[in-house]
Order: C-alpha cells, then structure tokens, then sequence
C-alpha cells in the first residue's frame, strides 16, 4: 500500500511540475505579439491579435530573406503572407530570440522619437488598419538572428 502512495505521489508532483511548465513558458510567437501590444497599449491602441494561420508562411519566408542576406527579400518579390507591412529584425545584435523580442520592436517604436528619420517601422506597430501580427524567426548557421513581424488582416 505504501508504494501505491509514493507511485500516486510522484504522478502527482510530475503532473504538477508539467502543469507549471506549460504555465509559464510561452512560444516566441506570443512573445513577440506581447511585446508588440504592450507598447501599442502605451497610446492606448487596441491589441493586435495573434495571426496563427501565417506564421508558418512568415517563418519560411524570413528564412528566405535571412539566406539572401536581404531585408523584405521575400515580400519584394510577392511572397508577403498576406500582409499590408512587414517589420524585418536582423543580424548579430541579438543574442537570442528572447532578446530580439525584448529589443526590436522597442527600437522600431522608438522611430517615433525620432526627428527627421523615416518613421515606417513605428508606423507599421502603431497601425489602425491592422487586426493582427504574425512573428516568425530564424537563426542562421552563422548565429545570427532574423524575425519578420507581418501586420495585416486576415480575409
């Protein structure tokens, strides 16, 4: 009987360790869209929402960019997901998905800030025509590290 309780214990302890887990990790995707709507919150702008259905399109066509070595390679050339703008972070900045997230969309909100520079990548987060983002990354060989953020509205 003794071993019966320590088995439904241990059951018990890995089910709520696994319960943790998928609690407090979410995916890079999310994060980004996060990121994205709590600076969008900061002018009081409503919350884009996450574009599931083309964040495999943005993921394969930021691999494409990152390859070429070209920023929007994929979206001049009529590959764009469906989107209306595209915001490309890209290079050895970043030391990791994690810190991509954490850093660009923050420095393409800060454009706003800016005098007398284009304003595009700011304008893209700030949108009212879009109803949602789709984040896709890359790291190439090399360690460096690419993410398209696609703002559009599904049809």
């Amino acid at each position: 009987m003794n071993k019966q309780y320590k088995r439904i214990a241990i059951a018990v302890l890995i089910l709520f360790c696994m319960q943790i887990s998928t609690n407090v990790v979410a995916s890079p995707e999310q994060d980004c869209v996060d990121k994205i709507n709590e600076l969008r919150a900061t002018i009081g702008l409503y919350p884009l929402q996450r574009w599931n259905d083309a964040e495999s399109c943005v993921t394969r066509t930021i691999q494409v960019d990152a390859d070429s070595g070209q920023y929007h390679y994929s979206i001049r050339n009529g590959d764009n997901c469906g989107a209306g703008a595209q915001n490309v972070c890209a290079g050895s900045a970043y030391s990791s998905i994690t810190d991509l997230i954490n850093k660009c969309p923050l420095d393409h909100w800060r454009e706003s800030e800016d005098d007398g520079l284009p304003q595009t990548h700011y304008q893209n987060l700030a949108s009212t025509s879009a109803t949602h983002v789709a984040c896709g990354f890359y790291k190439k060989p090399d360690g460096s590290i690419w993410s398209n953020m696609n703002f559009g509205t599904p049809q």
